[in-house]
């Protein structure tokens, strides 16, 4: 039988699985080193510091785009006074509904 050639991305792609298999390896077994008191502290602080500075900037920038979509006072809202708080609404018949 003749073989037959993979296509390039596919030998790409495993070429690069192998060499990710042989890297997360060689981290796992030859670099490992136990870290003293002071580097455990250190390494929870960084643990626990990246998701709370993500956090913080998603969370800046989800408030950027809500100040470009409704102004940041809500000006560009089409209707500006909102009757009622919360579910205490007035119907158009001037009548209360909860």
């Amino acid at each position: 039988m003749s073989q037959q050639h993979e296509p390039w991305l596919f030998s790409a792609i495993r070429k690069f699985h192998q060499r990710h298999e042989r890297l997360k390896h060689t981290v796992h077994t030859a670099w490992r080193y136990p870290l003293p008191k002071w580097g455990r502290v250190v390494m929870g602080c960084v643990y626990f510091s990246i998701p709370v500075i993500g956090g913080y900037q998603v969370m800046q920038w989800a408030i950027s785009k809500s100040h470009e979509s409704i102004g940041k006072h809500g000006e560009l809202l089409p209707e500006k006074r909102i009757q009622g708080i919360g579910d205490k609404r007035i119907k158009e018949d001037g009548t209360k509904e909860r």
